[in-house]
């Protein structure tokens, strides 16, 4: 298995096939999660209704959400969260994204 950057897309290169995850794709729905709570306030449960999502997962964005944000106010790179969080890096970058996205919504 390997990973081969192209075009801002990540191509996961499996023996028998190759999965495309355009990084786009990756925010998008925790972007949209993100915004419905911190810009438009409202509750998990309403967000998670409203995005088709569980409330258990809803609160697993927001919360990593948080600790993204958190260990960024504390000065530490993408790769020392990624590596804290014991999650990826293309995940913290993302919230990275839509963190700068809502510093101007009043997040």
């Amino acid at each position: 298995m390997r990973f081969l950057p192209r075009n801002g897309s990540i191509i996961l290169a499996l023996p028998d096939q190759s999965l495309t995850w355009d990084r786009s794709s990756i925010g998008l729905e925790k972007c949209a999660i993100c915004h419905k709570r911190y810009v438009e306030g409202k509750s998990p449960d309403q967000v998670a209704r409203e995005t088709y999502h569980s409330l258990d997962a809803v609160d697993r964005y927001l919360g990593q959400f948080d600790r993204v944000r958190h260990c960024r106010r504390q000065g530490l790179s993408a790769q020392e969260t990624a590596h804290i969080l014991n999650c990826g890096v293309l995940l913290v970058e993302t919230y990275l994204e839509i963190d700068n996205e809502l510093k101007g919504k009043d997040a």
